[in-house]
């Protein structure tokens, strides 16, 4: 209790007091195979699967709508942390030729620090529910909950070194998600906080992604100024 804790795994240019909660679901959808002359005879687990993208897409355009209290950088193009869901990726077939018995969709949720995971999972399977006609299963969830922002006075003590050596600075919710903060502030009862060097231009876990070198030169500087007695 009282202990604090930063992150470098976040953005420059500021401190991030909050995260998005995190909820990745992975659902199998099952149909029947044979070949594609006999598609009659089958089920084909793509189109199936799409029926269930389909109603993800319709609770994706309620979801987008919930925005938090808590400021977002400008840089990220939103003025307020909001609710995410995106539907990533999808598995399916095997061949051209033969009618899929199996597909895989995979859901990325993100939470504001105002919602609460469970009641997010019954939102989205209660969803996945109402198609009629599909034969599925959740073939995994992963879940990370939801923090509090920290509001911490040392919070304010990092936004001004930040300042002082970058010349911006500024007190943000993160559009990213990590385990560390749940387990820091629920586990620990400590405060959780973030600095880093990501830019939106970053490209963020995709090809080719970067940081700036001066970026990490000024992250040191910080953190050393930070950690110094006065």
């Amino acid at each position: 209790s009282g202990a604090a804790l930063f992150s470098l795994d976040s953005s420059f240019g500021y401190v991030a007091i909050a995260n998005l909660g995190l909820l990745h679901i992975d659902i199998e959808v099952k149909g029947k195979s044979v070949h594609s002359g006999l598609s009659h005879l089958g089920e084909n687990a793509v189109e199936k699967a799409n029926l269930l993208v389909k109603a993800l897409l319709d609770l994706k355009n309620e979801v987008t709508q919930r925005k938090s209290e808590i400021d977002v950088h400008p840089s990220t193009g939103l003025a307020k942390m909001e609710a995410k869901l995106n539907v990533n990726k999808m598995e399916g077939g095997l061949k051209v030729n033969i009618v899929p018995d199996q597909c895989l969709i995979s859901v990325d949720r993100r939470l504001i620090p105002e919602e609460n995971i469970a009641e997010a999972e019954k939102e989205l399977l209660d969803t996945l529910s109402s198609v009629e006609g599909v034969n599925w299963e959740i073939a995994r969830i992963h879940k990370i909950p939801t923090v509090p922002p920290c509001q911490d006075p040392v919070v304010d003590e990092l936004a001004e070194v930040i300042r002082k050596v970058t010349g911006q600075t500024g007190k943000f919710g993160e559009m990213g998600s990590g385990d560390l903060p749940h387990i820091v502030t629920s586990e620990w009862g400590a405060k959780e906080f973030a600095l880093g060097v990501i830019r939106p231009e970053c490209s963020i876990h995709g090809r080719d992604e970067f940081v700036y070198q001066k970026d990490i030169e000024d992250l040191a500087k910080i953190i050393s100024q930070f950690l110094s007695p006065t």
